[in-house]
């Protein structure tokens, strides 16, 4: 099948846009070929008597076919060459036709290779070239009938006449509205294009507003998670101050104590200050793609939402060498949503020893990770939904249907991978599929 293609595109590619171009070079390869071989044929009967069309008609049916070849071969040097060869192929078959008209004065139905040449120049050049060949072919046999005589009647004449009219009419007609309708069919397919790319666009901003809203939704609760772990160091400060205080009223000479309680101050607010860090960065907006650990990652996970997580036991397998590549602070959110939803299904199933286990799997080629938690799963009728965007079971726990669709954009869009979910025994397991980036 590649074989004939090849043959009859001449050998050259087409693009989608020259469709009609590439069934033009099949036309015009499959009319050379065959026209050729029955020329051929027509002249060997003549060698051998099985017809007689004489000596001229056999030396000019062979010289036919000789520059048939040769065009066909000059095709497949260059796309370029394709007017130049119809013209060539027309010209030289309306020869062959009109010394046949001359010479064969026994074949009634000579006149009908006039139509067949009609119909190649419309088809293979267009409806103007084809008006000029009709006017051309009907202007010279006029001439001819009328100084030549070319043994048809009157009747036989006035139908070509009449027929080739005719249709001369219909190829004009018909080709000019298929090229009204592909100019029409272009022009909707460019403003189906345009509808399509604005589509995307408005797509795109969508997402990209989820993806905001989401990072606003995580606000609200690293806020409270800030609350939790500002809390006690609070408290520790405030009561490093009364101890110090009762200290320099009983000895206010006593500086080694008063340093010591300071440089427990200073300790304290430095780990404030290390967690007021941790979660700017995460609230950072960036693109930079880069290359970080799952351990690492998953311990900065840890450590913003230790308020959630601080009753769950973290159970890890094969993560210590694992990479990834891409925006770290988007691949934390991941984690955040997948632990989030754990968090969820633990306290809507009142599940008391409760644990997630992350498994890590690199094998040069593609990146897994599985996240599993054994919170008793997801219904069935859900396993299809859960990442559709507003698709939620937990609405009367205030769920917004986002934190998963959310998620399945990262993977699937930001890091090109993709986010699947199954049932197990004990729970809910994902898998992230990513490209490794070794």
């Amino acid at each position: 099948m590649k074989l004939l293609d090849n043959v009859l595109t001449s050998g050259h590619q087409f693009s989608k846009d020259e469709s009609f171009q590439s069934f033009r070079f099949s036309l015009l390869n499959t009319l050379m070929v065959f026209a050729s071989l029955f020329t051929l044929l027509n002249s060997l009967a003549s060698m051998v008597g099985v017809v007689s069309f004489g000596i001229a008609f056999e030396n000019a049916t062979l010289g036919y076919v000789i520059l048939s070849v040769f065009v066909i071969k000059l095709l497949r040097i260059n796309k370029a060459y394709y007017p130049y060869v119809v013209n060539f192929f027309i010209i030289t078959s309306l020869t062959l036709f009109y010394f046949v008209l001359l010479t064969q004065h026994d074949d009634t139905f000579r006149l009908v290779a006039f139509f067949l040449a009609l119909l190649i120049s419309y088809i293979l050049l267009g409806k103007k070239y084809g008006a000029v060949i009709y006017v051309l072919i009907l202007a010279s046999i006029t001439y001819l009938d009328f100084s030549v005589d070319l043994k048809m009647t009157r009747a036989a004449m006035s139908t070509f006449y009449t027929f080739f009219t005719i249709l001369s009419i219909f190829l004009y007609c018909f080709l000019r509205k298929i090229e009204s309708d592909a100019t029409e069919f272009k022009g909707l397919n460019m403003k189906l294009e345009q509808n399509i790319a604005a589509e995307i666009k408005q797509r795109m901003e969508q997402e990209s507003l989820l993806l905001r809203q989401c990072r606003m939704a995580d606000i609200g609760s690293m806020i409270d998670a800030i609350t939790h772990q500002w809390k006690q160091p609070l408290m520790r400060i405030n009561a490093i101050l009364l101890n110090l205080d009762s200290v320099i009223e009983k000895d206010p000479l006593d500086s080694a104590v008063a340093k010591k309680k300071v440089q427990e101050i200073a300790d304290t607010t430095h780990h404030m200050s290390q967690t007021m860090d941790d979660f700017r960065h995460f609230f950072e907006t960036t693109d930079a793609r880069q290359t970080f650990g799952l351990k690492a990652l998953l311990k900065d996970v840890s450590t913003l939402i230790n308020n959630q997580m601080h009753d769950i036991e973290l159970v890890t397998y094969d993560i210590d060498t694992v990479m990834l590549k891409g925006n770290k602070t988007e691949m934390m959110q991941v984690f955040i949503i997948l632990f989030s939803n754990a968090i969820d299904a633990f306290n809507s199933h009142q599940v008391t020893a409760k644990n997630i286990t992350i498994t890590g799997h690199d094998d040069n080629n593609e990146l897994l990770i599985c996240i599993e938690d054994n919170a008793g799963g997801i219904l069935p009728q859900y396993l299809d939904k859960i990442f559709d965007p507003y698709f939620t079971s937990k609405k009367q726990f205030g769920g917004t249907g986002l934190g998963l669709y959310i998620a399945d954009i990262i993977i699937t869009q930001k890091m090109n991978g993709r986010l699947t979910v199954a049932n197990t025994a004990l729970g809910a397991k994902f898998f992230i599929h990513l490209q490794s980036p070794h």
